[in-house]
C-alpha cells in the first residue's frame, strides 16, 4: 500500500511516525541520545528544537542543531532509498552517516568552543574552535583627581575604534 510506512510496513506513514515514533526512528534517537548522554523528547519537532542548549558555546549550539537536522534528514534518506531504489539501508549505515555529517557540520561551524565541550567535539571528531584570549595583565587602579573620570579599556580600543567592555570609575572608585 502506498500509504504504509516504507520502513516498518506496519502502520500508515505520517511525519510523526516516520521521524519520531517508528521503530527505525526511535532506535536512531536512542542511539544518538546514548552518544550525547541526553534523553531526546521525540514527541514532535518542537521539543527537539527547544532542547537546544541555551547556555553553551556557539560551536556546541551549532552541533546540537546539526544533530537534529542530520538525523531527520538521514531518516528521510533511508526511507527514500527503500521506497524508490529498493535499497534497504541498515541502522548502522544511518548511524555512521549521521555521525560523519555531524562531524562535517561541526568542522564548518564558525562558532567558538570552551574546554567543557571537548568530549562532544571529540566524539564527532570536530576540530576545536577555541576562542583565544589575550594574556591577562594585572592593572593596579589609581584614583583620579576630582572631578575627573578614569577609563580603563583593557585593550578593547584598537586603531581609535572602541568596543564594549571598558570600565569607568570616578575619583571615589565607584563604577
Amino acid at each position: 500500500m502506498v500509504s504504509m510506512c516504507t520502513l516498518c510496513l506496519k502502520i500508515v506513514e505520517t511525519l510523526d511516525h516516520l521521524f519520531f515514533h517508528g521503530n527505525f526512528a526511535v532506535s536512531l534517537w536512542n542511539w544518538l541520545g546514548l552518544q550525547l548522554q541526553l534523553v531526546f523528547d521525540i514527541s514532535s519537532v518542537h521539543p527537539l528544537l527547544d532542547r537546544l542548549p541555551q547556555t553553551c558555546s556557539s560551536q556546541l549550539k551549532d552541533i546540537h542543531l546539526a544533530v537534529v537536522v542530520h538525523l531527520v534528514h538521514s531518516i528521510w534518506w533511508a526511507r527514500n532509498n527503500l521506497q524508490f531504489s529498493s535499497n534497504n539501508v541498515t541502522l548502522h549505515a544511518v548511524e555512521m552517516r549521521v555521525h560523519s555529517l555531524i562531524g562535517l557540520s561541526g568542522g564548518l561551524s564558525t562558532g567558538n568552543c570552551i574546554a567543557a565541550d571537548a568530549p562532544i567535539l571529540d566524539l564527532f571528531r570536530v576540530p576545536h574552535h577555541c576562542r583565544f584570549i589575550k594574556e591577562v595583565v594585572l592593572v593596579c587602579w589609581k584614583a583620579s583627581t576630582a572631578p575627573w573620570v578614569k577609563v580603563n579599556t583593557d585593550g578593547s580600543v584598537v586603531a581609535n575604534h572602541g568596543a564594549c567592555g571598558g570600565l569607568f570609575r570616578d575619583h571615589l572608585g565607584t563604577f
